[in-house]
């Protein structure tokens, strides 16, 4: 079984722009970001809003998700909060901690129900 193994990580300015991975969004250029370097496959390098970065400590730490707990490496944000909990209680939840994190999660989804025809966002 193969695990993700960490190379390296920390903060850069961003010289481009980039996409995080858990909120899906842009990260301008010019702005801070937290990077992380893993080898699985293959070597690779995850780009993270501060702010998004935090909220997946603080989401893992409240639902008691073990960092180890994934072969393949720790799912982004917006992935766990769909998947692993009760979206409208999580979100709130995020909300009063990490409000711009839960504004870009939400600005994505209702992008991609435009995108993908949802008549909610019609």
């Amino acid at each position: 079984m193969t695990y993700v193994t960490l190379l390296d990580q920390g903060t850069r300015r961003a010289r481009k722009s980039h996409q995080c991975f858990d909120c899906y969004r842009t990260i301008p250029a010019g702005e801070e970001y937290h990077f992380s370097t893993c080898k699985y496959d293959h070597v690779y390098t995850l780009c993270q809003h501060k702010d998004c970065r935090a909220a997946s400590e603080f989401y893992r730490k409240v639902h008691r998700i073990d960092d180890w707990g994934f072969d393949d490496g720790i799912p982004p944000l917006a992935d766990m909060v769909s998947d692993l909990g009760e979206l409208t209680l999580d979100m709130a939840t995020l909300r009063g901690h990490f409000p711009h994190v839960v504004c870009r999660i939400e600005l994505g989804d209702q992008l991609a129900g435009i995108r993908f025809g949802d008549d909610q966002y019609s």
